[in-house]
Parts: C-alpha cells; structure tokens; sequence
C-alpha cells in the first residue's frame, strides 16, 4: 500500500534525482527523500504522495552512506539553497552526468549519441555572479537579510556567509541589513501588504570588480538617498538602485532599475568580449564555467 502523507517510513536511498532529492522505493513506489544520499537509510515522513510517487524529509539517519561527507557550510541544513552539500564534488558529478544520460535514455529515447565526459570547477566555492536575497523578520522583529529556510517561502535563514557568493557580496548584503535596521525599514509582509523590503539582488563583475545592488521594495520611500549613501560607503559598491515591485509576487521583478549611484549595469568580459550587463539581465551565474561553456560550443562549432 502507498504510504500516506504524516506516515513515517523507513527507506534505503539508492541514487539522486534531479535537484539533488535521494531515491528511494516502498516495494514498486517511488519516494523522493529530501536531505538523504544514495546508500543512506532513513527515517523519513511523508510529505506529499501523488499517483506515481510520494515525497518525503528525512527525519533521522539510521545508517549514513560511505559516499556522505560533512557539509562545509554552517547553514545547509537549514538553508534552501544547496541540496547537494553532503556529497563530494567528485561524487555530484558523476550523478549529475548520470542524469544526463537518464534523460537521454528514457526520456527522449536516444541510444546512438556520444556524451561527452562533464567539465567541472576546481573550486567549487565562491562562484557565483549574481546572489538573490530575501528580507523578513525575525526572533523579536529583527529585520533579516538572507536565503528562504529549506521547504519555506516566508522563512528566512540569516546566513553569516553565504559559501556560494565572494567575501564583497556577502559584506554588501550585511551592510544593507545594517543599515536597513538603523533607519528604522520594515520587511514587505505577503499576508497583509505592508511593509516595504522585499529582495536584494546582488550582482558582481568579476574581471572589472564593478558591484551593483538592485534593493526591490513595495514602494519609493524618504530615506532612500541616506540608506545608498550608507551603503555605498560600508560596502564599496559601484551602483545601488531601486526596483519597485507593487504587485503580491513574491519575485525579484517590478519598475526599474532606478538608479540611486552609479549605473543601473555592471562590466564584465568573457571569453574576451566586453560586456556592458543591464541590473535585469540574463548572465550565467558561474564566470568561469561560463568561460568554459563557451569555449567549448566555439571547439564544437569549428571546422
């Protein structure tokens, strides 16, 4: 018999799927277990059971899987952000590509294809360009500046140091929280509309050093010169501007940029073109994998 949502069941994890969930089986029905790794056996509850499978988080390892490793960040297992942290990096690629070819074989039914091996990083860490941040409310009302809580849309984690974004990009995320506090600015509150912080959106040129902040707020507000010239100062940023989101979606979009210093874009260069990149648009997320990316469409692409 399916298990049932509130049901807690014992599972052995035997692979990941897509997104980094383990996998697992109750005789011949499929269950996603969140927070576990293939070899991994688990308490798990049940969360949600559709026709074809069922999901469930992890409750407590009964037996780790020799292939887990201890996260490097303080916040996974609260954080939303990384579901692949108890894995070594080695071990996420060959799952990764894995995937690949499940996708290949079973759903586009392709056998006559040759894949080539995945490109990884040396370094794993830090790579990131872009950092999308959420505001809300704490223990006692304090205002916090961080990730959505792992399963949550109105939780937020206050991260000390984000792993994934550089030492500038977490100092500009910590400097507007601070700032935000000393003026007195509230957190956009989806349940009743008040309230006027929504998302920071932070975004890094890593071969000019340019940084900009794009604040999005529920409105245009008094103190918004004395709160970029705050942070502006504390954070070293080349640009901050301001995105006005007055709609319920919780989403990083609205009127805008409107600058407040500096310009609403950044400079960056990949694989030697000069790029002039617009606070809205569309940039791999990863500098150097982008680089490589690239690289190898243009070996591909060659005669």
């Amino acid at each position: 018999m399916p298990p049932r949502p509130g049901d807690t069941v014992e599972l052995e994890v035997s692979t990941l799927a897509y997104g980094g969930h383990g996998v697992a089986r109750l005789d011949d029905f499929v269950v996603f277990v969140r927070g576990a790794v293939p070899g991994d056996r688990v308490l798990a509850r049940v969360t949600k059971r559709k026709r074809a499978h069922a999901e469930a988080r992890t409750l407590e390892i009964l037996s780790p899987s020799p292939q887990r490793v201890a996260p490097r960040c303080r916040h996974a297992h609260e954080c939303g952000g990384c579901e692949w942290q108890s894995l070594a990096y080695g071990t996420q690629l060959q799952y990764k590509q894995q995937q690949v070819v499940d996708s290949l074989q079973r759903i586009a039914h392709l056998g006559d294809y040759r894949l080539e091996p995945i490109l990884g990083m040396g370094d794993p860490w830090r790579y990131r360009n872009k950092m999308e941040f959420s505001f809300g409310t704490g223990d006692h009302g304090r205002l916090e500046l961080g990730l959505h809580k792992r399963g949550s849309w109105s939780e937020i984690v206050d991260i000390a140091d984000c792993l994934l974004a550089s030492g500038r990009m977490n100092r500009a995320r910590l400097a507007v929280a601070a700032a935000c506090r000393d003026l007195g600015l509230q957190p956009y509150s989806r349940r009743d509309g008040g309230g006027l912080l929504r998302h920071l959106v932070v975004r890094e040129g890593r071969a000019s050093g340019d940084l900009l902040l794009n604040l999005f707020v529920s409105a245009r507000f008094a103190e918004e010169a004395e709160l970029a010239r705050r942070v502006t100062a504390e954070a070293g940023c080349s640009s901050f501007a301001l995105t006005v989101n007055e709609t319920p979606a919780d989403a990083a979009v609205g009127d805008g940029p409107h600058a407040l210093t500096g310009p609403t874009h950044l400079r960056e260069s990949i694989a030697g073109v000069d790029l002039r990149v617009p606070a809205a648009a569309f940039l791999q997320t990863n500098s150097a994998v982008c680089e490589t990316l690239y690289a190898t469409a243009l070996r591909f692409a060659s005669p």
